[in-house]
């Protein structure tokens, strides 16, 4: 209501210029502005005063020709029962003072439609693209990552709550070269940590977090053993990108059931309170983890390589959703506090 009345306002000044023939003296974009005082409307323009000098007329003088000639407008608008006065004051301000029955409606807005009552439309569906976050993955979380997943976050909802169409991106590189270089950095580190002496590049991943990824590779068993015979190649389940396979020994291996595969998974993360493990055979949906924290797994089989996928809302699990579960184990609050 408020952004109707205030295009019906300009729509009546625009009126009331031509037919003073003084549309011409000004050619830019009418706008209509609050008052910094309340006393003095709900709305006001400067507009005589723009006028004045080319008019030759004194501020005020112009502006009680135009109220004038506004009203004549209103008379015929359909915001007409919500605008009690329109006056000419001060310098030559043109103020709009609303009726009652103009903040009664939006009373009743409020109350009936809570969410929507105040949004306006200021984008008119326009398309914003809005890419926040995108944490290198070859590094680690900060603090600062989880203050630009809440900017970003923000940031988007107002523009949505404004009339635009938002679309939200996270980046998340993790191909390329810097990936293979983190993978080296972990490789040489491991190396390192059995015994081996070791050159590391300078432009290699100097930081503790490596030697700590290096050491919980090490301590895992080098394979998982299924079957008496049948060799996996050990990849941590959570490390295990949407298009990792584990490729099985052809030769000697049998066939794997599912529910052998499903298990360990579920002995894996049987404490992680946001991984869920699939039973069914059909890869996860991102509808099934939208807006939510949790990362869905499902393994599948065939004769010759197991695929295991997962699923997760990379704006929330990915980011923001993260960032604050991380803050709870780090600060010893519930894990799930303040996530779905």
């Amino acid at each position: 209501m408020k952004r109707d009345i205030q295009e019906s306002l300009i729509v009546a000044l625009k009126g009331a210029l031509r037919d003073l023939s003084w549309d011409k003296i000004l050619p830019e974009d009418l706008y209509l502005d609050l008052p910094a005082d309340s006393r003095f409307g709900d709305l006001s323009t400067n507009i005589a005063l723009r006028l004045s000098k080319t008019l030759q007329k004194s501020p005020f003088a112009t502006a009680q020709i135009l109220r004038d000639s506004i009203n004549k407008y209103l008379e015929k608008s359909s915001v007409k029962d919500y605008v009690a006065q329109v006056k000419a004051e001060g310098a030559g301000f043109l103020n709009f003072y609303f009726s009652n029955k103009y903040f009664y409606e939006q009373l009743k807005n409020i109350i009936t439609s809570p969410q929507d009552a105040l949004k306006v439309d200021i984008g008119k569906g326009r398309k914003v693209l809005i890419e926040f976050v995108s944490a290198n993955p070859t590094g680690s979380l900060s603090v600062a990552h989880a203050r630009q997943a809440a900017v970003g976050d923000i940031l988007a909802n107002i523009l949505d709550f404004c009339g635009f169409k938002v679309r939200r991106e996270f980046y998340l590189n993790d191909e390329g070269n810097q990936i293979n270089i983190l993978g080296k950095s972990v490789e040489l580190r491991i190396k390192e940590l059995s015994g081996e002496k070791i050159e590391f590049p300078e432009d290699h991943y100097q930081g503790d977090y490596i030697y700590e990824i290096a050491k919980k590779i090490k301590n895992q068993k080098s394979t998982l053993r299924l079957r008496s015979g049948l060799m996996v190649s050990a990849v941590e389940p959570s490390k295990i990108n949407p298009s990792t396979s584990l490729r099985v020994d052809g030769e000697r291996s049998r066939t794997i059931k599912n529910q052998k595969l499903i298990t360990l998974y579920r002995k894996f993360y049987h404490k992680e309170p946001f991984v869920r493990i699939r039973e069914e055979q059909d890869f996860p949906k991102l509808k099934d983890v939208a807006h939510t924290n949790f990362c869905d797994i499902a393994i599948k089989e065939d004769s010759e390589k197991i695929i295991v996928v997962a699923a997760i809302d990379n704006l929330l699990k990915g980011a923001s959703g993260q960032a604050v579960q991380n803050m709870n184990i780090m600060y010893k609050f519930p894990e799930r506090l303040g996530l779905l």
